[in-house]
């Protein structure tokens, strides 16, 4: 089912939590709405969901106008962050409250309860209470629970915030997985742009209330639309300059750029996209023709498993950080204190404008 938001806007007490938002979320689709705290990213979320009444705007189901239809007649399943299970309840029990109250039948209702103790791969636990199960369990129950009476829409609120980071990362994949299976459209809320970008098809990106970029997930990381979405999205090194005449300078940096504007500018470059050569480095040729670099000296030298991470300083934009694989590190002999040369791969520059 396909979800609409026309020109929604909401305030608390004069604070714009959401500022004319429109987006459309496909069906089907796993959907992560994205962005720092007080984006208004879990405002939207009770929007759609009907917790909260837009103060303008519509919503759409489909085609049917949902705006002002109680959360009890939109058919969703809402899976809260800190869980919200019965405690007195056994496991079995929370997954088949929605449909008792709704009185179908006990046949019915074990048979759903069987079904989605499966999917959810606690087949063994039905008669265990909240309380003895671990925070991932929690969560699976929880979003079973959501799932018992079918819901046309399922909504997660920062579904793996609570739980440790091994937990996440097996959950994120299970959940991924499981979309994969039923196909409900799906929306949740992270901070996590990593979480983003592994589970989600698309991605909505807010900040201070308003919507800044949507779209497929690869697309919103390869083609950001603004300097912030470039910065949110993380691993990003920042050279301030200027542009002129299809070319950005940035200290003893050049970059080719796509216009011919003359104005201060900013170059985001992800840390993937930097490569190390020894001073004064070989011979280089880019696609551009471009052979500039920035002479940095080597501060710090991390592995992290297969990969490396090199922080650099340069004396035109500071601290760097520069990431690639450990057997490349190795090749090019990089140590604390070497001096190097800095070249870029690709980048996104934007101007004041």
């Amino acid at each position: 089912m396909q979800i609409r938001i026309e020109h929604v806007s909401k305030a608390f007490d004069e604070y714009p939590a959401l500022d004319d938002v429109s987006v459309t979320i496909p069906g089907g689709e796993l959907v992560a709405l994205l962005g720092p705290s007080g984006s208004g990213k879990t405002t939207l979320l009770r929007v759609i969901a009907g917790i909260e009444t837009p103060e303008r705007g519509r919503i759409w189901f489909g085609d049917d106008d949902v705006t002002d239809r109680p959360i009890q007649q939109r058919n969703v399943g809402f899976v809260f962050q800190d869980y919200a299970l019965f405690e007195h309840m056994t496991v079995a029990e929370n997954i088949a409250f929605g449909l008792t109250v709704r009185k179908r039948s006990h046949v019915d209702v074990a048979a759903r309860v069987r079904e989605l103790l499966g999917r959810v791969q606690l087949e063994a636990l039905g008669t265990r209470f909240p309380r003895e199960l671990s925070g991932g369990q929690r969560q699976r129950v929880a979003l079973a629970r959501a799932l018992a009476p079918g819901p046309t829409l399922l909504l997660l609120d920062e579904p793996f915030g609570a739980l440790d980071a091994r937990v996440r990362s097996e959950l994120r994949s299970w959940m991924r997985k499981l979309h994969d299976e039923l196909h409900v459209t799906s929306v949740f809320v992270t901070h996590d742009q990593e979480e983003a970008l592994e589970v989600a098809d698309r991605i909505v990106i807010m900040n201070a209330g308003k919507m800044e970029q949507a779209g497929p997930a690869g697309e919103v990381f390869d083609r950001p639309a603004s300097s912030f979405v470039m910065d949110f999205l993380g691993g990003v090194n920042v050279l301030r300059g200027s542009v002129r005449r299809g070319v950005g300078v940035f200290g003893t940096l050049s970059l080719p750029w796509d216009g011919d504007a003359t104005s201060a500018a900013t170059a985001y470059v992800r840390s993937h996209d930097l490569i190390l050569h020894p001073s004064p480095g070989p011979a280089y040729r880019s696609p551009t023709d471009d052979t500039s670099g920035l002479p940095v000296v080597v501060s710090h030298v991390r592995r992290i498993g297969v990969a490396a991470r090199v922080i650099v300083t340069s004396p035109d934009h500071g601290e760097l950080t520069v990431e690639l694989p450990f057997h490349e590190l190795q090749r090019l002999g990089v140590e604390r204190g070497a001096e190097m040369i800095v070249r870029v791969r690709s980048a996104r520059i934007f101007t004041e404008a």
